[in-house]
């Protein structure tokens, strides 16, 4: 890794240079009159690097934004963990973005007029993702390599995205299925539990596909969710329908397996692999614009709908951090609120009746 060169000056003297190169580490290159030093410092400098440290503080603001996500990919913090083919995507595609800049050269102001240029051609949606993944990568890396940066708290992005408002209801479902059964070849059972599990639970694709049997209970009808398993990082263990008792009862009996295996093994744990089969069977249904998410959409649609649970109660079921992310769904009740005002003042009316009565 490092590499010592003995160079003859002008004047006759020898100096010996010191060079060490590491992928997702700025090259280093310091010369010294003794061999002795650069030897010292060339094994000093490589201990630093091996324990993650940033071996010479001076180089901090020199790493390019490339070298700063190729090292984030090598160190991810534990808390963000690169797990999908798109987060590496994203940051391949920051890498040629960036590639011009340092962490000193990168500003608040262009990453501002970035997000802007960003904006005339992606969806908001999509430039959040991107803002998101490059505030990850250098946010980790100055807390790892102990400099201040400060560019997101300034830069302003859009946080939300035109909200959808399509409804996958039961003749979309009837369609789907008759479509399934009639052009495709294998696992169609399968495909068409998987998406009535997904209405049921109201989980998320990366959720279902995770789920391990040993998270199950058929006796409670319950299923865990493992923190490490959901989006908000967050463990949550949610009741089970009648239907989706059911599909896990069928999935139990004609798929064996052991405690730690998924119960949804049949798929590969790559979500984009069932959105994609799931985009294809709407295509031969006829559905257009339609995302395998839409079924979570529908699924907490039905739970404002078809019960009378809180906001709080459908909020521990979806794993929705906080209530304000579910305020798309308040008007869902509207009838419902209606009849209970009915019926709150169709008993004030007959309370009346029968005090004056008396």
């Amino acid at each position: 890794m490092a590499t010592i060169k003995a160079r003859t000056n002008q004047d006759g003297t020898t100096s010996y240079i010191v060079q060490i190169r590491r992928k997702g580490y700025p090259p280093i290159s310091k010369s010294f009159k003794k061999e002795s030093e650069a030897r010292d410092y060339a094994i000093l400098q490589e201990a630093s690097i091996l324990k993650n440290e940033n071996p010479n503080p001076r180089e901090k603001t020199k790493w390019t934004i490339p070298q700063v996500i190729e090292w984030y990919i090598e160190n991810p913090s534990q808390n963000r963990k690169l797990e999908t083919k798109k987060h590496f995507q994203r940051l391949d595609f920051l890498k040629r973005e960036f590639q011009g800049f340092t962490v000193l050269s990168l500003t608040a102001s262009i990453l501002q007029k970035w997000i802007n240029a960003r904006l005339l051609f992606n969806s908001p949606a999509t430039v959040y993702h991107y803002f998101v993944a490059l505030r990850n990568a250098m946010e980790h890396h100055s807390l790892m390599n102990d400099y201040n940066q400060s560019i997101f708290l300034l830069a302003k992005c859009p946080t939300t995205s035109n909200k959808r408002e399509q409804r996958f209801q039961r003749e979309d479902i009837a369609k789907l299925f008759r479509a399934v059964n009639k052009k495709a070849k294998v696992k169609k059972i399968e495909f068409k539990l998987s998406v009535l599990f997904s209405i049921e639970t109201a989980s998320r694709i990366g959720e279902m596909l995770k789920l391990q049997w040993k998270n199950v209970s058929l006796e409670k009808r319950t299923v865990k969710f493992e923190w490490h398993t959901t989006k908000s990082k967050a463990e949550r263990t949610i009741p089970l329908s009648i239907c989706a008792l059911k599909i896990l009862k069928w999935i139990k009996k004609h798929y064996p397996h052991k405690a730690n295996d998924r119960v949804f093994s049949f798929y590969h744990l790559n979500e984009h692999h069932l959105s994609r089969q799931f985009h294809i069977a709407c295509g031969w249904a006829g559905i257009e614009d339609r995302r395998y998410h839409d079924l979570r959409h529908e699924g907490v649609s039905r739970l404002y709908e078809k019960t009378t649970l809180t906001d709080m109660e459908i909020a521990s079921i979806t794993g929705h951090k906080t209530l304000q992310m579910l305020a798309t769904y308040a008007n869902l009740r509207h009838e419902s609120t209606q009849a209970k005002i009915d019926k709150m003042d169709k008993a004030r009316i007959i309370s009346m009746v029968a005090t004056a009565d008396k």
